[in-house]
Formats: C-alpha cells, sequence, structure tokens
C-alpha cells in the first residue's frame, strides 16, 4: 500500500502537481498570477536577485501588467490594476515610486492599453498621484520610451501644470530643475499647456526663455531670480540670507555650498523629515553634531517623534538602509566620510519602530521562520543599496516581535537554527544577528517540522523568504496538511514574499494559506486579518 502513497512524500525537485512550475534553484513551487505578480513589481520593484538580473525580472513583470491591460473591457481586472497603482502611489507603501510611475505609463500607452476608457483612468491617477516634477521628469522619461508623445501624455502634462498654484510651480521648478533626461522646458514645449490665467502664461515663458526684463513685481518672479542669484553667489552669508528668507530646501542649494556648516543650520530650521533622514551623513560631516549637543537634540527629537515619522510617511526599509549607512560612517562607496552621533543612531532605531505604530497584534501563538540562504543574501530589497532580502526579513521579525506576545523565532537554510531575536534588540544587532548565520540551500518546509517538534501547537506559522525552495524531502504545502492533520486542524500559513519573482510555495485553493508583500504598516494587519479567519 505504502508504495503508492509515497507518490506525495517526493521530494522539493520533483513536480507533484501539475500546477507547479521549476524555480530558478531547481525546486518546484506554484506560480501567481498576473495580478499578484503586478502587486509584487509595485510594492517590491525587480531588482537583481541571486538567481535573475534585473532587467528579466522587470520583463516579467511588465509583461503581466501587459496582459492585464489587455483583458476585455468587460472585465474588472484592468480597472483593478489601475486601482492598485493608484492606491499603492498615495498610500507610500512602496518605498520606491519607479515602479508605480513605470506602470502608470504602461496604462496611458495605446500600445500596451488598448482600451480608451482605462487609459483615461489611468490618465486620472496619474495627476493625482504624480506629486513633484521629479516624477513628473520620471514618468514622461517612460512614457516616451513606451509609446511616443501621444495625447494622452500631452494631457497628462497640461493637467499637472495647470492644476497647480503658480507658487508651487515656482517651488517646483526651483527644487527639482531636470531630471531623467528632462527639463520644465521639455514638458512645457511637449505638453503645450494653455494656460489657466495671466501668472501661469508669465511662468510659462520665463520656464521656456527665461526672465526677460519686465516683470509684474509678483512673489513667484523674486523667488525665482533669487533661486539664480543662489546658484551664482560665493558669498556663503549671501546664500544663508537666501535660504532664510525664501525657504529654499536643500535640493534647491548649489552642492558646493552643501559642505557648509552655516547653511546647514540655516536648512535645519525647516527641512522635512524625510530630507532630514537622506542628509545625515553630508550634516555630520561639517561637524555641526559633533561639536553641537543642542542641534544634536533637535535632529534626534525630529527623527524620534511619533508625529514626524508618520507625517513624513516614512519607510520603514528606507530607515533601515538610512541607519546601516549613519552608523558606517562613510557612503556606500565610500567617497564622503563623517563622525558618527550615537543619539542620532538611537533616534533611528527608535524612528523604525515608529514607522509601525499603532499596529494591533494578532494575539495568536505564532511561529516566525526567517530564510537565511544563500539566495537570501544575494537579493536586494527593492534596489535599496546595502540592504539585502535577509536583512529586511530580520527587520520584519524584530518587528513583529516588538509587536507580538507570543512569538517564536527560527532561521532556516537546508537545516533549521535557533534565532535570538527579542523585542529589547536593536534594529542594527538583529540584522547583524541574521545576516551573519550560515547561508546554504533552502528548504521552506524546515518551519512547519520546527512546528511540529515543538511542545505546544502554534495557531500561525510565518515564513519569510523568497520561494527559492528545493533542498527537502518534502513540499512545503505538504509538510503544512500534515502538521494541520496531526498537530492543529486551525493552523494558518503565511508566506512574506522577500523579492520579486513568479513562485509561491502556497497552494492556491488553500484559503489556509497565503501569500503577502509589502515592508510597511499595511502588511500587519492583513496578516493579523488573514491568522484571525477574517480574510
Amino acid at each position: 500500500m505504502k508504495q503508492y502513497t509515497r507518490v506525495f512524500d517526493l521530494t522539493q525537485r520533483q513536480q507533484i502537481d501539475l500546477r507547479q512550475m521549476r524555480n530558478e534553484a531547481g525546486g518546484y513551487t506554484f506560480q501567481v498570477g498576473d495580478m499578484e505578480r503586478a502587486r509584487r513589481f509595485l510594492l517590491i520593484g525587480s531588482e537583481r536577485t541571486y538567481y535573475a538580473g534585473s532587467t528579466h525580472l522587470t520583463l516579467e513583470s511588465a509583461q503581466a501588467i501587459q496582459r492585464i491591460l489587455a483583458t476585455d473591457p468587460g472585465e474588472p481586472v484592468a480597472w483593478q490594476l489601475v486601482e492598485m497603482i493608484g492606491e499603492i502611489a498615495k498610500s507610500g507603501r512602496a518605498p520606491k515610486r519607479s515602479p508605480w510611475l513605470f506602470a502608470l505609463a504602461m496604462a496611458i500607452s495605446e500600445r500596451h492599453s488598448p482600451t480608451k476608457d482605462i487609459r483615461q483612468n489611468a490618465r486620472f491617477v496619474a495627476v493625482e498621484c504624480i506629486s513633484t516634477a521629479r516624477q513628473l521628469f520620471e514618468f514622461v522619461a517612460y512614457a516616451t520610451q513606451l509609446r511616443g508623445k501621444g495625447p494622452a501624455l500631452r494631457r497628462v502634462i497640461r493637467d499637472w501644470y495647470n492644476g497647480k498654484p503658480v507658487d508651487e510651480l515656482t517651488y517646483q521648478a526651483i527644487k527639482y530643475v531636470s531630471g531623467s533626461g528632462w527639463t520644465h522646458r521639455d514638458l512645457l514645449r511637449v505638453g503645450h499647456p494653455k494656460p489657466v490665467d495671466l501668472q501661469h502664461g508669465r511662468l510659462y515663458k520665463a520656464l521656456i526663455h527665461g526672465l526677460g526684463e519686465e516683470r509684474a513685481g509678483d512673489d513667484w518672479e523674486a523667488r525665482l531670480e533669487a533661486a539664480l542669484v543662489m546658484n551664482g553667489t560665493h558669498d556663503i552669508q549671501q546664500a544663508v540670507e537666501l535660504i532664510q528668507r525664501w525657504n529654499f530646501t536643500w535640493e534647491m542649494v548649489p552642492t558646493w555650498l552643501l559642505n557648509e556648516r552655516l547653511v546647514w543650520e540655516a536648512l535645519l530650521e525647516k527641512i522635512p523629515t524625510g530630507a532630514l533622514l537622506r542628509s545625515l551623513g553630508r550634516i555630520s560631516s561639517t561637524g555641526l553634531f559633533q561639536d553641537s549637543r543642542e542641534w544634536t537634540r533637535q535632529v534626534a527629537d525630529r527623527l524620534s517623534t511619533a508625529e514626524a515619522v508618520k507625517g513624513a510617511r516614512l519607510h520603514p526599509m528606507n530607515i533601515l538602509p538610512a541607519m546601516l549607512t549613519y552608523k558606517a560612517g562613510h557612503s556606500t562607496y565610500g567617497r564622503q566620510e563623517w563622525p558618527v552621533s550615537q543619539a542620532i543612531v538611537d533616534a533611528l532605531d527608535a524612528a523604525f519602530y515608529l514607522a509601525f505604530q499603532n499596529v494591533a497584534p494578532v494575539g495568536k501563538p505564532m511561529l516566525v521562520g526567517v530564510d537565511v540562504s544563500g539566495s537570501m543574501h544575494g537579493s536586494m530589497v527593492h534596489g535599496i543599496e546595502g540592504v539585502s532580502s535577509v536583512m529586511g526579513a530580520a527587520a520584519l521579525a524584530l518587528m513583529l516581535a516588538h509587536v507580538e506576545p507570543d512569538i517564536e523565532f527560527m532561521a532556516f537554510d537546508d537545516r533549521a537554527h535557533d534565532l535570538p531575536i527579542s523585542k529589547r534588540q536593536r534594529l542594527d544587532d538583529a540584522v547583524q544577528t541574521v545576516a551573519n548565520l550560515v547561508h546554504g540551500g533552502t528548504d521552506c518546509s524546515l518551519p512547519v517540522a520546527w512546528a511540529q517538534q515543538a511542545r505546544d501547537p502554534f495557531d500561525g506559522i510565518v515564513i519569510l523568504t523568497d520561494n527559492q525552495t528545493w533542498y527537502g524531502d518534502k513540499h512545503p504545502y505538504v509538510a503544512f496538511r500534515d502538521y494541520q492533520a496531526k498537530k492543529n486542524p486551525a493552523a494558518r500559513l503565511a508566506t512574506v514574499q522577500m523579492c520579486n519573482n513568479s513562485h509561491t510555495i502556497v497552494t492556491p485553493e488553500d484559503p489556509t494559506s497565503m501569500d503577502f508583500v509589502g515592508f510597511d504598516t499595511a502588511l500587519h494587519p492583513a496578516l493579523a486579518q488573514f491568522m484571525q479567519g477574517e480574510l
């Protein structure tokens, strides 16, 4: 009898379900649908993995988006895709903007999006979600590469410029002079926006031809002229006075001035929290934090204040590399060095937890398995320099430790490992603990086997992985079915995708197993709903 039933105990390198596909590591896993692939692309990008380059992954994601956009107009899936792009763009769930800008550019393209109503809806979403000129430059670059300068793109450009007050447009023109190979002059010549009033007309003329001799005395003209003076001055005090008078941001300031302590003292008075996070190393290089305890305290307070973190919509996966880079005392490529302030490091650690504020616990006993295999060390989280998938998994594990009262951790590659993670740990310490673990092959059934051997049953098993499983003697979904049959029939299995590929270890029809994507505050509420049977 056993000779027949053993067919379901085949190793992960053998196919036991006709829906399974061979993954890049040689194991067999299930393939996700186009909408899930698009969601993964929007949230975690298509940066290189251990097995595939970014170009290959981007092509696969683009093809999935194209198939969705080309569906029958009577089907809601294309509408759902455009709505999902808008939701992700407006919520700040993704640490980088490029994927959703690229997807929107595809959605307004006649070549990739044949339905007129879908293109029109995508155009409205683009105007609503593109908040800065830098984003507009990038969007236009993608759109022109995909389809040329068509009417939908011209409408986006027209609506974006005409929909903003002149003061805001002037601010954007000074802050973002150019980007992605485009300037405001280029966009205005492509879009040909008809000015909604006289002031808009004069600003468009100034952006195309420059400020003329004739002035109307408007504030925007004086602001634009002041920016030109600041960019041409060699007088630090004059630059500081212009920064203070016109509230110029650090992006508007010439590069050489950003090496001056007096300039940063002027900028820090009103610098947004997100910009402050990106500038910590440069500020430290001026000696400001080393020489002034008052400035150090003010900056640390800014970074560790719940209101500031929430207001800036700081993404946890942006705080992590900022902390690791700042603590290293030099830039990623070693071109700039700075003295490290421990108070700033402590503030960044606090900011990470604040980025997950107001997260309610699942309240059920859970096991978290962190994949530490070689593929997790060789793939990047959304192209964030210096942060591998295993580091991102460590950060998520620490967040779960901080929130959940009844939780246990383990790590796995081709063997199971103890993982001492505690909510009392610092972020950098937890990341280093996980990153230092050995990294062999991948067996995603090991967290389930660990749960099987535990004295008390777990209601939930969470696996942080890239799904490139291949090593084990039992497929993960088969191991989970055995766990439900022998240990806890009500148990649920969640996998959190750490990088973008088309694979999953959970079966599509199993309501007690689910894939999750994302590294932000939206992950935990969705995980809680699933574990509580509400999703």
